[in-house]
């Protein structure tokens, strides 16, 4: 089966995907954890590197790509 999707909505969709699943669980999952038991130790700082990751890696730079996609072809013509 072949997708209709343009490439750069694969790119926008991945990273809206992984933005909304790891990063912002992630975060929301460490605010509770920070607030509910008021304590940030070793393991936390592990989870804050995590969430960082996910969000810059993940949304950031699928977002580039899939901007690039759009935006590059035009200076082309």
């Amino acid at each position: 089966m072949v997708s209709n999707r343009l490439p750069e909505e694969k790119f926008i969709y991945a990273a809206l995907a992984i933005t909304l699943t790891a990063g912002s669980t992630l975060g929301a999952w460490f605010l509770a954890n920070a607030v509910a038991k008021g304590i940030y130790g070793q393991a936390m700082g592990r989870v804050i590197h995590i969430h960082a990751h996910a969000q810059l890696f993940g949304w950031v730079t699928l977002f580039i790509m899939g901007m690039a996609y759009v935006i590059l072809p035009r200076f082309k013509a």
